[in-house]
């Protein structure tokens, strides 16, 4: 991602997502899934690393003089020395600062792990609410999670998950939503579900 952030001069994100589906655990060397809040926990501690891991040059410490041979300046770059308990990673990055200092972190998880990794972590965050109340009570929540954290509300953003339905009235409206979910295979819907 920091040398995404360099090729597009500061327009990388990063969709942080744990994957809840054996399908892709198995994808990445594992039998099954791991266990909800183990997921998160390991995920933070992931995004802790690869944090420090951008942190881990200063943002002159980028040289590349020819004269002197030096690419960066040694005292501006330092190692991680993460030792935790799901990674062991020494660092420094191999690559200098991101332009943003930390590409944009975005998270969907909106279970009571999701939320809480969110708001210690991203920067904006995927939800799905039904209604404009339930809308204003899922921000509540959210800023009393960030003031936890150390963090002020308009450090985050809340990105509203919509499926617009476009119609002549309300009620072709609903006839084109009840068609819609026609169209979701159960197994699908089973899975989304749980």
């Amino acid at each position: 991602f920091a040398s995404l952030d360099h090729i597009s001069k500061g327009r990388a994100s990063w969709n942080v997502v744990t994957s809840a589906m054996d399908e892709e655990a198995r994808n990445f060397g594992r039998d099954g899934n791991i266990e909800h809040a183990f997921r998160y926990e390991r995920a933070a501690e992931f995004l802790d690393i690869v944090k420090a891991l951008w942190d881990s040059w200063e943002d002159e410490a980028l040289l590349i003089d020819k004269a002197s041979g030096y690419f960066a300046d040694p005292d501006k770059v330092h190692p991680v020395d993460h030792k935790g308990k799901h990674f062991k990673v020494r660092g420094p990055l191999n690559v200098s600062r991101p332009p943003q200092g930390h590409p944009l972190i975005v998270q969907a998880g909106s279970s009571e792990d999701g939320k809480n990794f969110a708001t210690a972590q991203a920067d904006a965050h995927f939800a799905i609410y039904s209604t404009k109340e339930d809308g204003i009570k899922y921000r509540q929540d959210i800023n009393e999670r960030l003031a936890r954290h150390g963090r002020r509300p308009e450090s985050f953003k809340i990105l509203p998950g919509i499926l617009p339905v476009v119609a002549a009235s309300e009620a072709e409206g609903r006839e084109k939503q009840e068609y819609l979910q026609t169209l979701l295979p159960d197994q699908v819907g089973i899975d989304l579900l749980s």
